[in-house]
């Protein structure tokens, strides 16, 4: 209950200052800046810049040939251009002929852009340059006939008196509608001036003042950021879209430019924020006076961390709907602001009234959440051509004395705090913003129920996402939508439901809507593929990842694909007669997708499918190796198989020899003067002759038929070939054979030294080799690109890589004291004082980070892993930490490289940072995603630069404490045909160095996932440094990751 004198000051509206100043003469006051400083630039835009004279004599020009084309006050005219200096010259020009403006979006579907043209009804359409063809096709789409205008570069020195008064309309914006069509808020002069006075109040803006338009033209947030610069005689700086985009490019305009007010919505602050944090280095922003943050709800902890960055640069929070000219709250804050979960949105600006009010259109007490409604100059004239809508939304205001007041009713619930400001709490209506976009949810549902087989349908949002609900089925939602609405509008993810769930008023329960299924096809009912191609690229993605089928609209990421296994999709497509790359399956995740980038692209020539003979420069990471030092002949990778019983070796031994004629690097020698000098040399086919490699193991007696015995005669051939590695001779294979008889199936030791193979690699290799000796007569599959060509261009790379320099410098800057008693000394830390444990996830808790984990987190498997890893050390040492990460290293650098069957060592490292941070699973795993997305080509460059790079372009020799290498996803016993299998006892032969090679990290993780019969395991096996960590210690960091990624997978199992 008020206390009447509260009632009394709320009747009276909770107002700002009244200001009586004429509230038209935009286009006045940017001439009277012409006129005192005629050389000033007034706007600048990516293709050059004006001066205040050359824009009021542009406009001039522009706005005599609009009155020509038949404008007059109170015309409207749409807008068919690009930001920068043609559209602020439009923008004074219509002004000045007494008109309104209508923006379009160029980047919207042509049929909606056509249906807002019908909507609006300009008398003139004026078109950007190098639009006209645009223009001719927008117009044959529509009903409407305007007459078009086209920007030219004249100018006018004759001035025409402007014309319009302030009750005049200054501009319609489009806002989502909930009955299906957008409506069109119109904003009057009187309104628009008073808003952009406001803003210059508050933000002390003068002339000095330079601020960016980096907002839609279609954003009301636009029309201030374009006009407070010129009406103060400051300086306009049009950014294009992906500046716009890229908070790091956005914020680095701030130095360059001398920008002092900068507008962006929360969440590119969140990402600009983040990434800052994580490692990237921030950008200057001393000339920044004022950052103003709209569109979305501003989290209190993101106001802190920027605090936290610029204490002397306040944020400030911007509140207002379109209806009313834009903003009508400012909220200052500082580091003194109170901030508890939500960020204030404050006071009411110039000659605005607020009123918190109940359903019964009464105030409600201060610090009592109601319904928040504006008056004063800024509401606007209603909706174009939508006098019902209008009469809702724009009532008579009672709590105003004067005849013929309104009030524009928000649908926001809010409340006052104690300090007086508001603070905003949420939507009474369904109407929600998705990255600053306002979004009736009716408008997209109305549009699903005009598709056809759709008798209804309804939308929510779930985690950030907009889902659709489907009663019936259609083809592809998805694209259909998107051909009507923008981006922003259409639901990632549909779900088909028999009903829609209703309240007992029978209106749609939206909190009853099921949560969408992670594992379900997220476009709607599973699509079979209707084209040879999608048949083939079906059958590829269902076999790389082990399903018996997989529809056309299903995510190759969401069923758990990884890069790596987007490899094998290359190499599977092109066995199916298809160009396809690493890059396209990460652009186009779908098989539907896929298809059409392939029907609609022109293969690509591959580069470098030369023989690979020569001298072989070495790759970044065997330059690694050699900067680590040590003995290396024995560093290896093996695998063990299970053979059929009646192998044949001299068939065995040819298919070998074929194998190794095939892939150039298997016939590599490692040359030089010295230890210290490496030079490699790839030899001809026929140079390496396989037969002196095999060694068969007579294990027919009995005694073998025990499986311990059988394990440790494994362990023990896999040692031995271990030391008859000799990779200066040429010796980089070694075969073994423990033939167990007739009838007993036997085991292969296949021993590989590391300088000629990777993980990747054996994915080649074992299909080639099983096909060489069970079908000797058949091709192999060609290779693509070479590894010695792969070596060329990473050399090439080296000065073009010089932009990542600064990034990867501020990140190696990270000073760590050791975790271990004392640094790593490679002289006295070696693998023969290694300690290793391994552990395995159960199913019950990889299975949810693997199936729910890409969808419920938007990340990949190795986001989810890395973001566990960083909360155990966080745990484990309560700092933060580098990691260096390995990865496959097979980049799609330009269109025509094809490493998918290219045998070789490529892996790349890079360093990550775990941040020390008390950061939840979800933000653990954004913050992950995206330090990981920000790195060009997955961190190759690191590489590049420190090892390839000259002089003051090459990055230090910085070596992470910590190591990760996730390997991806395998079948614990992968079968082929024919007998053969992966052998139980594989990893008892992993002796994959000589105990002399020095380690190269304090602690570090291998893992993958093995699919077991219970499911899949997360395997883990970890190696530290046994004189620097008790066993407690590095079991404790190991345990507590399997504690991180168990607390992730249920978070992911919540959230789908």
């Amino acid at each position: 209950v008020l206390l009447p004198e509260e009632s009394a000051a709320v009747r009276a509206g909770w107002a700002a200052t009244t200001v009586d100043e004429p509230c038209t003469g935009v286009v006045e006051r940017v001439r009277a800046h012409a006129a005192a400083h005629p050389d000033r630039i007034a706007v600048q835009d990516p293709d050059g810049s004006a001066t205040y004279t050359e824009l009021v004599s542009h406009a001039s020009a522009l706005s005599r040939r609009l009155r020509a084309a038949g404008v007059r006050r109170g015309s409207r005219v749409a807008m068919l251009c690009e930001p920068g200096i043609p559209f602020v010259t439009g923008i004074l020009a219509v002004l000045g002929a007494g008109a309104a403006w209508v923006p379009l979006d160029l980047r919207a579907p042509r049929a909606r852009t056509a249906g807002l043209l019908d909507d609006s009804g300009p008398d003139v359409l004026y078109v950007g340059p190098g639009l006209d063809d645009t223009a001719t096709e927008l117009l044959a789409a529509a009903t409407a006939a305007p007459a078009t205008v086209s920007w030219d570069a004249s100018r006018d020195t004759d001035l025409l008196p402007p014309s319009g008064t302030g009750d005049d309309l200054a501009y319609v914006i489009f806002t989502s509608g909930s009955t299906g069509r957008p409506k069109g808020a119109m904003v009057h002069r009187a309104g628009m001036v008073n808003h952009l006075l406001a803003k210059v109040d508050d933000l002390d803006m003068t002339a000095d003042d330079v601020t960016v338009h980096n907002a839609p033209v279609t954003f009301d947030i636009s029309v201030w950021q374009m006009l407070c610069p010129l009406i103060t005689g400051g300086r306009l700086v049009v950014v294009d879209r992906d500046t716009a985009a890229d908070p790091q490019e956005l914020f680095g305009r701030i130095t360059t430019d001398g920008i002092t007010v900068l507008e962006v919505v929360p969440s590119l602050l969140r990402a600009a924020v983040d990434t800052w944090g994580n490692g990237l280095e921030r950008p200057e922003l001393a000339p920044l006076t004022h950052l103003m943050v709209t569109g979305e709800t501003l989290p209190a902890d993101l106001a802190r961390e920027w605090l936290d960055l610029a204490p002397h640069i306040p944020l400030v929070n911007a509140y207002g709907p379109t209806e009313c000219s834009d903003d009508v709250t400012h909220a200052v804050i500082t580091p003194t602001t109170t901030l508890d979960t939500r960020a204030p949105i404050g006071h009411p600006v110039r000659n605005t009234r607020l009123y918190i009010l109940d359903h019964h259109l009464q105030p409600v007490p201060p610090g009592t959440p109601g319904e928040l409604y504006v008056a004063g100059t800024g509401v606007g004239h209603g909706y174009l051509n939508d006098p019902a809508k209008t009469a809702t939304t724009f009532t008579a205001d009672p709590h105003n004395p004067h005849p013929g007041a309104r009030m524009y009713r928000t649908g926001d619930r809010v409340r006052q705090r104690p300090d007086g400001q508001l603070e905003f709490l949420e939507r009474t209506d369904h109407q929600i913003k998705i990255r600053g976009h306002r979004i009736e949810l009716g408008e997209i549902e109305t549009a699903l129920r005009r598709l056809p087989g759709i008798t209804d349908a309804a939308t929510t949002v779930h985690h950030g996402q907009l889902v659709g609900y489907l009663i019936g089925t259609t083809e592809d939602a998805k694209t259909a939508l998107a051909a009507t609405l923008p981006g922003y509008m259409v639901p990632s993810t549909f779900v088909t439901l028999p009903a829609l769930p209703l309240t007992p008023n029978g209106k749609i329960d939206r909190k009853a809507l099921p949560a969408p299924d992670p594992t379900a096809h997220p476009t709607g009912p599973a699509r079979e593929p209707r084209t040879d191609t999608e048949r083939a690229l079906g059958a590829v993605f269902a076999g790389v990842l082990g399903l018996p089928s997989v529809s056309i609209d299903d995510s190759f990421f969401d069923l758990g694909g990884d890069s790596i296994r987007s490899i094998e999709v290359v190499a599977g497509a092109r066995r199916a007669g298809l160009r396809v790359t690493a890059a396209d399956v990460f652009t186009h995740k779908t098989v539907a997708a896929l298809a059409a980038a392939v029907g609609d692209a022109e293969p690509a020539e591959i580069a470098g499918t030369d023989d690979g003979v020569g001298e072989l420069a070495p790759l970044p990471v065997m330059l690694r190796l050699l900067e680590e030092g040590g003995p290396v002949d024995g560093f290896n990778q093996s695998v063990v198989l299970t053979t059929p019983a009646a192998l044949d070796l001299p068939r065995l031994t040819g298919a070998l020899q074929r194998v190794v004629d095939h892939h150039d690097a298997l016939r590599l020698r490692l040359t030089g003067r010295g230890p210290d000098d490496w030079r490699l040399v790839v030899g001809a086919p026929g140079t390496v002759r396989v037969a002196p490699l095999v060694t068969r193991i007579d294990a027919g007696h009995r005694a073998f038929a025990d499986e311990a015995l059988l394990r440790r005669a494994v362990a023990a051939q896999a040692e031995a070939a271990r030391d008859r590695l000799a990779p200066r001779e040429g010796i980089t294979l070694q075969a073994v054979w423990i033939d167990r008889g007739p009838d007993r199936p036997g085991r292969l030791i296949l021993m590989l030294h590391h300088l000629v193979v990777d993980g990747v690699s054996w994915r080649v290799l074992l299909p080639d080799l099983l096909t060489a000796y069970e079908r000797p007569d058949a091709a192999l599959d060609p290779v693509g690109t070479s590894l010695r060509h792969w070596s060329g261009l990473l050399r090439e790379q080296a000065a073009s890589r010089t932009g990542e320099l600064p990034y990867w410098e501020t990140l190696l800057s990270h000073r760590e004291r050791p975790v271990g008693a004392r640094a790593l000394d490679p002289d006295r830390d070696t693998y023969a004082t290694a300690r290793t444990l391994r552990l395995t996830l159960p199913a019950e808790h990889t299975r949810p980070l693997l199936e729910h984990g890409p969808v419920a987190f938007q990340a990949e498997i190795n986001d989810v892993l890395l973001a566990g890893l960083g909360l155990a050390v966080a745990d484990w040492r309560g700092r933060s930490l580098l990691v260096e990460v390995e990865t496959h290293g097979r980049e799609q650098l330009h269109a025509g490289v094809d490493l998918s069957r290219t045998v070789g060592w490529f892996t790349g490292t890079h360093p990550v940072l775990l941040r020390a941070a008390a950061l939840g699973a979800e933000q653990a795993v954004k913050e992950m995603r995206e330090q990981l997305a920000a790195l060009p080509d997955h961190g190759l460059g690191h590489g590049i630069l420190r090892h390839l790079g000259d002089g003051s372009a090459r990055l230090p020799a910085v070596n992470p404490q910590l190591g990760f290498n996730y390997l991806g996803r395998f079948a614990a016993v992968e079968s082929y045909d024919g007998g053969w299998a992966a052998a139980p006892e594989a990893r008892e032969a992993f002796a994959a160095t000589s105990g002399g090679m020095p380690l190269g990290h304090t602690v570090e993780v291998d893992a993958l996932v093995e699919d077991g019969p219970d499911g899949p395991v997360l395997v883990a096996t970890w190696t530290w440094a046994g004189r620097l960590l008790e066993s407690e210690d590095a079991e404790a960091l190991a345990e507590g990751w399997f504690r991180a990624l168990r607390t992730l997978a249920e978070r992911a199992g919540e959230l789908a």
